[in-house]
């Protein structure tokens, strides 16, 4: 079909209901022909224990692909205008979306920065490309287990494992064992960007002990431009699938569901704002055995509208519009008006008086979000334009302003964090609040320091000594 086509619609739900449940959820509209097809695409109620230890209930995008919980619906999000084939919605490569419950957590394991999750729920529904909302339709929970790494030292790095279990029945009495086994190395700083992730699908029919393996991957890599304001994003993947001449997982209907393919994406991404992209993408695909290879061309606006809509119940009224808040003014990173070291304040009660620089960052990038299992980490950030705030951007986030807008749009979009950290427009109020509010956390400048604040030592010293590494 070619012309113009309207892109999907996606309302995005976020609301902490306690200081430890939240929920998200996220609803998508897909033009047809003749009407919009509606779909719960996330819909996940969770509990949060500790860093350590969440748990959730719900549908969420399987964690079986990194693409499949990175980006979601949210198209913007992503680089390119399309998604890897074998990740796409509507495929049935792999399982795009589970209906159960889930674990998650940090793993204590200092620089390393070691996480999971454990899922038990629903596989597939009869139709393979679709979860099984309805129940479970042969009575046999699919499990998946995720590990990933993200070393301090590597700051932007991402390596991860992940393995699925689930029995098919894709004739009534005949049933296959599914196994799924994938990997992932990432490099998120866009200057490159770099994306590559392999996953093997193994059907084995018990009863013949037939076995039958497909293969998919993808090299995605990109880099943002440094001038214009980092708006240009040229990039390019390749991706490849193979699958055995006859599978009968695949086939059963007499049309393959899942074809060979060799292709390659070549596009650019301009960012006309912070919260909205227009990108162009050629590509070239070669699909099924004997087939003559496509060609087309594609241009798609994405915007944050296209992302997440929010809508609220009354008592968290206004949380994704405080991420707009917080994250949207223009500034433009420049030089320093002084040279003076930056205060790391917290509560007094908070149980921690040294971090590192990488635990600093941690705590402010969103991955370490409880002091305790008692106590929260609420970020505090000064606005736009404050000296203070340049040195958290420059220092701990490494980001410009509007990397540091998308990537709190995208981890809330990930269901990561239900709110942005917190803009403060002084020292003064900076100070008052991490006084007033338990587990708050705060950068002021050392001048500012009223007698009696706790200040956090940071890589074992504090401002004014040699080497300190904030100013």
């Amino acid at each position: 079909m070619s012309g113009f086509s309207l892109g999907q619609f996606v309302l995005h739900f976020a609301s902490p209901l306690s200081k430890k449940v939240t929920y998200f959820g996220e609803v998508s509209f897909t033009a047809q022909p003749t009407t919009y097809d509606l779909a719960v695409e996330r819909s996940i109620i969770r509990y949060d224990y500790n860093d350590y230890f969440k748990l959730s209930f719900g549908k969420y995008h399987t964690p079986v692909s990194y693409w499949n919980t990175a980006f979601h619906h949210g198209a913007w999000l992503q680089t390119t205008i399309s998604r890897p084939e074998m990740v796409k919605f509507g495929g049935t490569f792999i399982p795009i979306h589970f209906l159960g419950l889930q674990t998650e957590g940090n793993i204590p394991s200092g620089g390393l920065g070691l996480g999971y999750s454990l899922g038990l729920g629903n596989g597939r529904s009869s139709n393979f490309s679709k979860a099984g909302d309805s129940g479970d339709v042969n009575n046999n929970r699919a499990w998946i287990a995720d590990l990933f790494a993200r070393p301090a030292r590597f700051y932007g790095l991402e390596v991860g494992a992940s393995y699925y279990h689930d029995k098919l029945t894709p004739i009534e009495g005949v049933n296959f064992n599914e196994w799924i086994a994938s990997a992932h190395i990432v490099w998120t700083k866009e200057h490159p960007e770099f994306l590559a992730e392999v996953a093997n699908v193994h059907h084995r029919n018990p009863g013949t002990l037939q076995t039958f393996n497909s293969v998919a991957y993808y090299l995605q890599a990109a880099y943002r431009f440094p001038w214009q304001e980092n708006k240009w994003t040229p990039y390019y993947r390749f991706e490849y699938i193979h699958r055995p001449e006859f599978e009968p997982v695949w086939d059963f209907t007499g049309i393959p569901s899942v074809l060979d393919l060799v292709g390659s994406t070549l596009g650019v991404r301009y960012d006309i704002t912070n919260y909205a992209a227009f990108k162009g993408e050629y590509r070239h695909s070669h699909h099924g055995v004997g087939e003559s290879p496509v060609n087309g061309a594609f241009s798609r606006p994405h915007s944050l509208s296209e992302v997440a809509m929010s809508a609220f119940a009354k008592h968290a009224c206004g949380i994704l519009l405080l991420a707009w808040i917080s994250l949207g003014y223009p500034y433009k990173l420049g030089a320093q008006a002084h040279d003076v070291d930056v205060a790391v304040v917290v509560h007094p009660d908070t149980p921690v008086s040294s971090l590192t620089l990488a635990e600093v960052r941690k705590v402010f990038l969103g991955e370490r979000q409880y002091w305790n299992a008692n106590v929260p980490v609420v970020l505090l950030i000064r606005a736009p334009v404050a000296r203070e705030r340049n040195v958290v951007l420059r220092t701990i986030y490494q980001m410009s302003e509007s990397q540091f807008k998308q990537y709190w749009i995208a981890k809330i979009f990930r269901a990561e964090a239900a709110t942005a950290p917190k803009v403060v427009y002084s020292n003064d109020m900076a100070s008052e609040l991490v006084g007033a509010i338990p587990g708050a956390i705060a950068f002021i400048d050392a001048h500012d320091v009223r007698p009696g604040t706790k200040v956090i030592r940071v890589g074992g010293r504090l401002p004014g000594d040699l080497g300190y590494a904030l100013r």
